[in-house]
């Protein structure tokens, strides 16, 4: 029962959309303008580098969070598994719960910074190796649906290094693949060479109305 309640927990807790929320108290529907994405890139890109960075931090924060109480309620003996094993379970039911929102009439963003709050959790190590690969895709290709696809993809490559075991890489194995789902058709994009490229300018301005249609029709990382 303790199990299967923080489950339930760690999913409604990965369906808060901050994003959304952060856009609302600026008076902006956030899933009506620029991509329409629910992510801190449609945020930052929409209201302001702050307003993104806080997504950011607040969608990695809720997959965190679930892992963590998860690693502290559990005992090493519970129902055969390690408490990293549950953790790793609770972290990629939050990245479900963003993807799905029972908020948003399940719909919801790309999973990626929680799955990073997750995999940080979970296993320090792949989390962090991750976030560097990202970085570095980031700065040579400039596109973050890019950067996330193949970040995530490196979990499978820096887990073994720790020893994981098959209940990591069944649950991660799910958070990699919702996000590969969900960057579909920025990859499309990516293959035809329209993706949208991120700036490293310090001038960052919110996207006009008028163009609203158009970078909805583009679509980007979230």
């Amino acid at each position: 029962m303790t199990a299967f309640l923080l489950y339930l927990a760690a999913f409604l807790v990965g369906s808060v959309p901050f994003g959304v929320m952060i856009a609302r108290a600026k008076g902006v529907d956030i899933t009506s303008v620029g991509s329409g994405n629910i992510g801190a890139t449609n945020v930052g890109r929409t209201l302001g580098r702050g307003a993104g960075l806080l997504t950011f931090v607040l969608d990695t924060g809720k997959g965190a969070a679930m892992a963590l109480l998860t690693l502290l309620i559990f005992k090493p003996t519970d129902f055969g598994w390690r408490p990293i094993d549950h953790a790793a379970i609770c972290g990629a039911l939050a990245v479900v719960g963003h993807m799905f929102s029972p908020f948003l009439r399940f719909r919801g963003g790309k999973g990626v910074a929680t799955g990073l709050g997750a995999a940080l959790a979970v296993s320090p190590f792949v989390g962090l190796s991750a976030f560097a690969v990202f970085g570095v895709v980031l700065l040579i290709s400039r596109m973050v649906s890019l950067s996330s696809v193949i970040a995530v993809s490196t979990v499978f490559l820096f887990a073994p290094l720790t020893h994981e075991g098959p209940v990591f890489y069944g649950a991660f194995a799910m958070v990699v693949t919702g996000i590969w789902v969900k960057h579909g058709e920025n990859l499309q994009r990516i293959r035809n060479g329209t993706e949208r490229k991120v700036s490293f300018s310090k001038k960052q301005g919110s996207i006009p109305p008028e163009d609203n249609k158009d970078e909805r029709e583009r679509g980007h990382a979230g």
